[in-house]
């Protein structure tokens, strides 16, 4: 992935958890309680989203294989 598609699906991420958030704070009810469980579970996976989007890929060795000179 190209730099601007990484900056790209980390701003869609972080989108989507702004909506849940906010869809489960509705849900509360007047005068509002924390999030709770759910809302640490959805902290969990936006971390865990932005972190597989950054994570550096391994490094291949397509370059060094050697060619068939026939």
């Amino acid at each position: 992935m190209t730099t601007t598609s990484k900056i790209i699906a980390t701003v869609a991420v972080i989108f989507v958890f702004m909506l849940l958030s906010a869809a489960l704070q509705a849900g509360s009810g007047p005068g509002g309680r924390n999030p709770g469980i759910l809302g640490l579970i959805f902290l969990i996976g936006l971390i865990a989203a932005i972190r597989a989007i950054w994570k550096k890929p391994k490094e291949s060795n397509a370059d060094n294989t050697s060619l068939k000179k026939d």
